[in-house]
């Protein structure tokens, strides 16, 4: 079964050929954020990806369970990210722990 891929922005959507289901999924590309020194507190990974501003926006927004670290809901504020990590926030998007060239 050969799919079609189109990228627009960091949304990938694969589009069903004709004569098969009609319903296309769509896929989140994480944007890479480069981290200095892995492993990174959640928090501080937040601040450096732009989606809070404060240690206490993160705690906020982490207890309200908005946050996922690799598909999993983290409650931790100082979780410790590893290189390769996807950090997915509700409303803003996901976020993979890259390492900084």
């Amino acid at each position: 079964m050969n799919k079609e891929r189109f990228l627009a922005g960091a949304i990938a959507v694969y589009a069903a050929p004709a004569g098969e289901s009609t319903a296309a999924t769509i896929a989140v590309m994480p944007d890479d954020i480069p981290v200095k020194k892995a492993p990174i507190d959640l928090d501080q990974f937040l601040k450096l990806a732009g989606v809070v501003a404060s240690g206490g926006e993160a705690k906020d927004m982490s207890g309200e369970g908005c946050v996922t670290v690799n598909d999993e809901p983290e409650s931790r504020r100082r979780r410790k990210l590893a290189i390769g990590d996807v950090v997915n926030v509700e409303g803003a998007g996901a976020f993979c722990v890259a390492e900084a060239e």
